[in-house]
């Protein structure tokens, strides 16, 4: 049987979120997230059907429950970006002699 294609991220006008792909590659459930958050679970599934109502300010909040840099949710958890990013932010620094 054919695989199902994953749904689109929900857009914003300025672009796409990634929130349940973030959610899903940090093994945090809704209920966890809202937990963290200290919010019903119906936001967090709000704010992953409608990204609109994340504004900047609840983007930080969630992207440090979530354990990620502010504006990782712009990236897809997979790309190439993060993998860049991810090499940078874990590659120590040259020690001075």
């Amino acid at each position: 049987m054919a695989k199902k294609p994953k749904a689109k991220p929900a857009a914003r006008a300025d672009g796409p979120l990634f929130l349940s792909e973030w959610m899903e590659e940090q093994k945090v459930s809704d209920i966890e997230l809202a937990k963290r958050l200290n919010v019903a679970v119906p936001t967090v599934w709000r704010w992953q059907h409608s990204p609109t109502r994340l504004n900047p300010l609840k983007q930080a909040v969630v992207c440090k429950a979530l354990g990620i840099w502010p504006g990782a949710l712009w990236l897809h958890p997979s790309s190439k970006a993060i993998r860049m990013i991810r090499l940078v932010l874990e590659d120590e620094p040259p020690s001075e002699k």
